[in-house]
């Protein structure tokens, strides 16, 4: 029975002779014919009860007993238990990563792609799809990691994605899942995924990456390797955001849009301002080109009337500066359109604003050529934008033919300017037209494109662009080339031509070129076309390195800023200011622009570094050359003035003024004269020694009695400098006996000045002998244009070492198409000037007044001596100078000149100050005949009382003041007070309506220079008189310092007079 129900207890019940076995609650009962055999009473822990031999014996393993337990024997250990030795009272759990079935007596270990993650387990899990587990005896299994996937479970390994791919995520279980992250795109079974490149935008997975905004991408099948799904995609620059608003597919763009950068609309579809393609049929182009037409024959007409009206009357400054603004703004408005042609994003409203400079830029794209010529080839977009110049030329050719159909006349050299005044105030755009196929833009796809055509590739064999590069090589060399060269050319002659016969026609013809500035700086019109030569040029031939751009850019703009601000060149005050003030906003907007430019960090570093170097390089070589400049000045002194002019000021200082005026032109190098220097009077004898070429000595009547004098004389012959000798009418060559005496001449106090400077009066005396031993050149002050130009020719062969100019020996600063000296080239003289005519410092004064004049007004000007010259010329004049000099009023002739030019407006010039203005007495005395006899010619010419009436109506005119003896800077302020009393607008206007025999005699070339001056010459000076209150006081303080230093360093006080 032991052994039936064996592990159980089985019991004897003695007293009832039965026997008991409880199994599961329930006890069995059965009966036996005789007792059990003796059984001990309990085993030990780990042992069991042997009934076969009776005794208690071990556990076996994986099998246990306890002494609580009421059974004798062992009993299997637990699945997930185990029991690896005898005797075992208890069983021991499985660690995790392990399991056992029931009474085992060790734990299995997990097979790889299962896990237990429990202490005493009696089986191992299988790892879940997406999970791993590569090793035996785990606890756990592991998740598939980013780029694999499981999609069984017990999976000992993860299978891994195809090359390039990744999950999304772990614990994949698909081979879908595998695929391309975000910033990545599917270039195919062989590489995979790749980064996302510029002009890309990748979300991921296995699509084709999509355009970022402002781009355009298009697949590349050329390099497709044979049998494969690799695809390339390159990535191209668009116009704008508006026209590539990204997250297209490659190859797509936005609705109606068609080609490489979606630059194109399609067929019968133009572009609006807002970038979508519109019908062609739509109001809004209708009215846009027809604005357009309309405004362009305006434009046409406009500018042919104003071409007349320039060649018929004088233009005030107010339409000189307004034509000069007006050039400025266009050009200004072209830069703009030339800034937007460097690769930055720009932001509003300069976005608005590149669309609408695009008129600027001579591109027909305002009229859209697709829809009205059904113009779809770029080639021929290109040519028709070429085109639009010549059409211009075209319609201004066409309205000049009709206007001379219609006997309006107009001189061909007005016509002409006219031509070329288009083509200089549309310079720059035409020459960043004509350029723009050179200016290729690089792309993220490593290819260039045209920067203006993005849908043409620079220098691939495009068929397209090598039209391209056609075309602006025929118009560069069309139209750009020739007009440099003619712009070079003609400021190269400039001063040669305007002083020959027939430069006033020479001048209108190219008055396009000279009109807008200053004639002293009659050259900035090429400069300013070469500014915007080189702002066209800047993108073309950096236009793969924005920077660069940039920097070029700010160095063409700054160095024409600098030269505008030191030159101020345009005629006009406010022109000027406009100009700098334009150049400034443009240097601003490039320094803002350079912050929105994209930074390749070493692509920037490298340029910055360039161009560092040559700023350091050239700031370095300048110095140097300073350097080197200022120590051979130094090692080797350089006499700064060419010739030393000395005078007697009393007697012969207006005759200096107008030998330097005639000779400062003809001589390479400056001339010293004392009343221009007076800072340097205090060494005025170490001038003549040590800076002077050349001694030239105006000998007057009494220029060797003067102290003075006498030093700058023995200071030349002392150091041998060459003295030339010129003489004045009332010169007398002194004999032994003056000479000898020439020591009385001067007070003691005198003599000690001189004796402080080493000069002593027998060197005095030796200087005066060697004077006489000396040639002598007369200079006549009467002399015709034939005579000064002899005298100028003997008096430069003299000076030895002197340079003399070529080109101008017969003309003078500022004259056009005339010889400025005391006789005019032939013209009907517009101006009369009359003075004291017996007196050379008189007539010299009137040579002065009118040479300088000449440089302001230019206008033809005569000197009149006689009532016969004054009568021949007075019919065609205007105005009558009359410069006020001591005894003019007693002179007869001068009294007939008045007379016979009574018809002209008379402008007083007071010129010397010990004239006196005629009193009651005067005219009592004149009346009398104690003036002029009353029997002499004139009085019974003309009457007496003629002559009175004649000097108080010349007397009831304020007179301006010229001083005579003063600097060159106080003459040129008072000369452009003079020439404000000038009207010439209202007199030509006033001569045009008068009537045949009104003008009859009057020659012709006088109305010819009068219409040349709206396109050529205006009254400059009114400009110049706007500043007159602080002007005025500047002078008056030249002229009371001068007048000081003059006391105290030319003549003693009692020459004064």
């Amino acid at each position: 029975a032991g052994r039936l129900f064996y592990g159980q207890l089985l019991s004897y019940d003695a007293k009832n002779g039965t026997l008991q076995l409880p199994i599961d609650g329930i006890t069995f009962i059965g009966e036996t014919k005789s007792p059990p055999a003796q059984v001990p009473a309990l085993c030990g822990e780990g042992e069991e009860y042997s009934l076969a031999r009776r005794q208690c014996i071990a556990c076996k393993p994986g099998r246990f007993r306890r002494v609580d337990m009421t059974s004798q024997f062992c009993e299997g250990c637990a699945a997930g238990d185990y029991a690896n030795s005898s005797g075992n009272s208890a069983c021991q759990r499985c660690p995790k990563g392990t399991y056992s079935s029931f009474g085992s007596p060790t734990c299995s270990a997990c097979q790889p792609g299962s896990a237990s993650a429990d202490v005493g387990s009696n089986a191992c899990v299988k790892c879940l799809k997406g999970w791993f587990q590569s090793e035996s005896g785990q606890s756990q299994c592991i998740r598939c990691d980013f780029g694999t996937f499981s999609g069984q479970q017990g999976a000992a390994n993860c299978s891994s994605c195809a090359t390039g791919l990744t999950t999304n995520f772990r614990a994949a279980t698909l081979s879908q899942d595998c695929t391309c992250k975000e910033n990545q795109y599917f270039a195919g079974e062989i590489k995979g995924c790749l980064s996302c490149e510029e002009g890309m935008r990748c979300p991921g997975g296995l699509g084709p990456p999509l355009s970022d905004k402002g781009f355009f991408l298009e697949t590349d099948a050329s390099i497709r390797p044979a049998g494969t799904d690799e695809t390339k995609y390159l990535a191209f620059y668009c116009a704008d955001k508006v026209v590539c608003p990204g997250d297209l597919v490659p190859n797509t763009c936005p609705e109606w849009r068609i080609g490489r950068a979606c630059g194109s609309c399609q067929a019968g579809r133009y572009a609006a301002d807002d970038g979508e393609c519109i019908g062609c049929g739509s109001a809004n182009l209708i009215g846009r080109v027809a604005a357009t037409i309309a405004g362009g024959i305006v434009a046409v007409i406009v500018f042919v009337i104003a071409s007349m009206r320039e060649a018929k009357v004088g233009s005030r400054q107010s339409k000189i500066t307004l034509t000069c603004m007006v050039t400025i703004t266009l050009t200004t408005l072209q830069a703009l359109g030339a800034l937007s042609a460097i690769q930055i994003p720009w932001m509003e409203p300069l976005i608005f604003l590149q669309h609408f400079l695009s008129v600027f830029k001579i591109k027909i794209d305002v009229i859209e050529p697709s829809c009205i010529f059904q113009m779809e080839s770029a080639v021929a977009h290109y040519v028709g934008s070429l085109l639009v110049l010549p059409q211009l030329l075209i319609a201004m050719f066409l309205s000049f033919r009709l206007i001379k159909l219609c006997r309006i006349k107009i001189s061909r050299d007005n016509e002409i300017s006219a031509y070329g005044k288009v083509v200089q105030v549309l310079f720059l755009g035409i020459s960043l037209l004509s350029t723009s196929p050179f200016q290729c833009i690089s792309n993220p796809a490593g290819i260039p494109t045209v920067s203006s055509y993005r849908a043409v590739r620079c220098w691939q064999g495009d068929e397209t662009h090598i039209g391209f590069l056609m075309a602006s090589v025929l118009a560069c060399l069309l139209v750009l080339v020739p007009f440099i060269a003619l712009n070079v050319r003609a400021t190269m002659l400039y001063s040669e031509y305007v002083v020959r016969p027939g430069g006033v026609e020479w001048l209108k013809r190219y008055a396009f070129i000279f009109v807008r500035f200053r004639p002293n700086r009659y050259y900035y019109g090429l400069v300013h076309l070469l500014r915007s030569f080189f702002i066209a040029l800047v993108p073309v031939v950096l236009s793969t390195n924005v920077q660069a751009q940039l920097l070029v850019m700010c160095a063409v703009l700054t160095t024409t800023l600098f030269l505008q601000a030191a030159l101020w060149p345009w005629r006009g005050r406010a022109a000027n200011y406009l100009d700098g003030a334009f150049s400034c906003g443009l240097l601003m907007l490039l320094t803002g622009g350079s912050m929105l430019a994209p930074m390749d960090k070493e692509h920037a570093e490298d340029t910055l570094q360039s161009f560092a170097i040559a700023i350091v390089s050239l700031a370095f070589a300048l110095g140097l050359t300073a350097m080197l400049v200022l120590s051979y000045i130094v090692a080797f002194p350089q006499k700064k003035y060419a010739i030393f002019l000395s005078h007697h000021k009393g007697g012969a200082a207006v005759q200096a003024r107008w030998m330097k005026e005639i000779l400062k032109d003809k001589v390479s190098g400056k001339i010293f004269l004392d009343s221009d220097e007076l800072d340097s009077l205090d060494l005025i004898f170490s001038v003549v020694a040590e800076q002077s070429k050349t001694f030239v000595l105006l000998l007057s009547a009494e220029t060797l009695s003067r102290m003075w004098c006498a030093g700058e004389i023995v200071s030349a012959h002392r150091y041998h400098i060459p003295i030339v000798l010129v003489t004045t009418a009332s010169y007398v060559d002194p004999k032994d006996e003056w000479i000898e005496q020439v020591g009385t001449l001067w007070t003691p106090q005198q003599l000690s000045d001189l004796s402080k400077f080493g000069i002593e009066v027998p060197d005095i005396q030796a200087a005066y002998r060697y004077l006489r031993t000396l040639g002598k050149i007369p200079f006549d002050v009467y002399a015709d244009s034939g005579q000064q130009a002899q005298f100028i020719q003997t008096l430069l062969t003299a000076c030895k070492g002197i340079k003399s100019i070529a080109h101008v020996a017969t003309a003078f600063p500022g004259t056009i198409g005339r010889v400025a000296s005391a006789d005019d080239d032939g013209a009907e003289p517009e101006m009369l000037i009359a003075g004291g005519a017996n007196n050379e410092e008189a007539v010299c004064t009137m040579k002065v007044i009118r040479h300088l004049l000449l440089q302001h007004i230019r206008r033809s000007i005569k000197i009149v001596f006689t009532m016969d010259e004054a009568a021949k010329y007075q019919a065609n004049a205007k105005y009558l100078v009359v410069v006020l000099t001591r005894g003019l009023l007693e002179r007869a002739d001068f009294a007939a000149i008045l007379h016979a030019a009574s018809g002209l407006d008379v402008v007083p010039v007071l010129a010397e100050t010990s004239f006196q203005y005629p009193d009651s007495a005067f005219y009592d005395a004149l009346i009398a005949g104690k003036i002029f006899p009353l029997d002499a010619p004139i009085v019974q010419k003309i009457g007496i009382s003629e002559i009175a009436l004649l000097y108080k109506k010349l007397f009831t005119i304020l007179a301006l003041t010229f001083t005579a003896h003063g600097s060159s800077l106080i003459q040129q302020a008072e000369i452009i007070s003079l020439t404000a009393r000038f009207r010439w607008e209202q007199d030509d206007k006033a001569f045009s309506s008068k009537k045949p025999n009104e003008t009859k005699g009057a020659s012709p070339a006088p109305r010819q220079q009068a219409e040349v001056q709206e396109g050529v010459q205006s009254e400059e000076q009114k400009e110049e008189v706007a500043a007159a209150p602080q002007q005025q006081e500047r002078v008056q303080e030249l002229v009371h310092s001068e007048k000081q230093k003059e006391l105290m360093h030319i003549d003693p006080p009692e020459e004064e007079g």
